[in-house]
């Protein structure tokens, strides 16, 4: 039993903290509850007595105890009232998870819906609707933050990375240095020369049922930018997004990220990889498919360079480049490994390789065939356009008598494709991110090693006289 004098003491920190407008400290486990204008009280032990903006922002900056969550109701917050301080961000620590998209009236965090109640984490904090001025860094997460450190169920929008300093002109929807745990979050139209919506470092990040939509990067990754890390994506859409050097959707630069069932569609590269690019890395991609993506010169759904990636199952369709690779550049000395893969549609010829890469295809989908390739197939995979067909991401379905319809390999191929549905479904694995419930077509297919066709219809020749130039300009 507690002194009295010990009692007075806390009751007296406990009057101090409400008369300051800032909550106590909770004890292990325990929940603060966040409305933007908050209610009763304001010291977040219920709905009831919810926190506002202001409450929730000193709070979060005040030492938690571990399993410390916050729920936090629909509506805007911003990390700071000072209209001038670009530097105020949102700092992710270990121990506490912030979870986004209640109402206000919930029991269990499972009721929660952040698609019906969307919760945002804005930099807009001078509130005149110009992103110039916004903060840098929406959410930071400094090295050492650990998977104890959630952010999930938000919209973080209006991060506008332009400042001084190298750090200030990465990541303007968030800068992470650490392994965070990243979950339901849309990053929206945020601004950085590297990582518009996020930038990671030498991070180890698991990233799931994420959307990336229309963020912008002054040179690389204008919806995600990885270095030096090795990230976990899965379930993520990438749409909209623009990147004035590489990247569109996103970036990898000496990193190692597996991206899994995820979606790149109509992201735009003024170089090379409008939906990706990997350079000097290992990056894997499994069951994803890559959508109407374009780039100004080389690999409209990806671009490599100087890299070994992975990509197994996945699907390429009607993506566009200005000169060569219209779905796949490579460059450099790349060797990406592909493997129960589609190459079609593209605007151009869809894959480009420059004479030092060394790419290895088997049991492909290639439009005008491939070169080298084992088990290539010619023939019409006849792809629906992107739909949803299920699953957390959208993807091209196959229609029936289908080329890739059981013509896969099962060596190492995905046990589900990209929705969720068991691999296979017929007679053999099929070819691509989405598995079909027809059967193969019942005539032979028209198996080739053909040549690589590198462009559909003439080139403009000023573009071929500028064309070695422009390969050139990465080294």
């Amino acid at each position: 039993m507690a002194m009295p004098g010990v009692r007075r003491i806390v009751a007296l920190v406990v009057a101090v903290f409400l008369l300051s407008g800032v909550a106590p400290l909770q004890s292990e486990g325990a929940v603060w509850f966040v409305t933007q204008n908050g209610a009763g009280t304001k010291h977040g032990g219920s709905w009831s007595n919810a926190m506002g903006e202001s409450e929730f922002v000193q709070t979060l900056q005040l030492v938690q105890p571990a399993g410390t969550e916050f729920w936090i109701a629909k509506g805007t917050y911003r990390p700071t009232a000072d209209p001038n301080n670009r530097d105020a961000t949102f700092v992710l620590k270990n121990g506490v998870a912030l979870y986004g998209g209640f109402a206000g009236n919930e029991t269990q965090r499972k009721e929660r819906d952040w698609n019906a109640n969307p919760t945002y984490l804005s930099g807009e904090i001078q509130n005149d609707g110009s992103i110039l001025n916004n903060s840098l860094h929406v959410v930071f997460a400094e090295i050492g933050t650990d998977g104890t450190a959630v952010l999930d169920g938000f919209v973080i929008t209006g991060g506008n990375a332009d400042g001084g300093a190298l750090q200030d002109t990465h990541g303007g929807g968030m800068i992470n240095f650490g392994d965070t745990r990243i979950a339901n979050c849309t990053f929206l139209g945020n601004r950085a020369r590297l990582g518009g919506g996020l930038f990671n470092q030498g991070s180890a990040s698991v990233v799931t049922g994420c959307t990336f939509l229309q963020n912008t990067a002054r040179e690389d990754g204008g919806g995600m930018y990885n270095t030096a890390g090795n990230l976990s994506i899965a379930g993520c859409t990438f749409y909209g997004n623009i990147a004035y050097s590489l990247g569109g959707g996103m970036k990898n630069q000496g990193s190692n990220p597996v991206v899994e069932s995820s979606t790149f569609r109509e992201n735009m590269a003024f170089f090379g990889g409008g939906g990706m690019s990997n350079e000097e890395c290992g990056a894997v991609a499994v069951n994803c498919t890559f959508y109407n993506n374009r780039a100004g010169v080389i690999g409209g759904g990806m671009h490599t360079r100087d890299g070994s990636p992975r990509v197994t199952n996945c699907t390429f369709y009607k993506n566009t480049s200005d000169l060569v690779g219209g779905d796949l550049g490579n460059l450099g000395t790349s060797s990406p490994k592909i493997k129960n893969t589609i190459f079609w549609g593209a605007s151009i010829g869809v894959i480009h390789d420059h004479p030092t890469a060394s790419p290895v295809l088997s049991f492909c989908v290639v439009q005008g065939g491939y070169a080298g390739g084992t088990s290539i197939i010619t023939a019409d995979p006849k792809l629906a356009d992107l739909a949803d067909n299920g699953g957390r991401t959208f993807t091209c379905a196959l229609l029936a008598g289908s080329s890739a319809i059981d013509a896969g390999t099962s060596d190492n191929a995905p046990a589900q494709d990209q929705r969720g549905t068991a691999r296979p479904q017929g007679s053999g694995v099929d070819i691509g991110a989405y598995e079909s419930s027809f059967s193969a077509p019942p005539s032979p297919l028209s198996s080739s090693g053909g040549g690589c066709s590198a462009a559909g219809g003439s080139m403009p020749i000023g573009l071929l006289l500028l064309l070695p130039l422009l390969l050139l300009r990465r080294p």
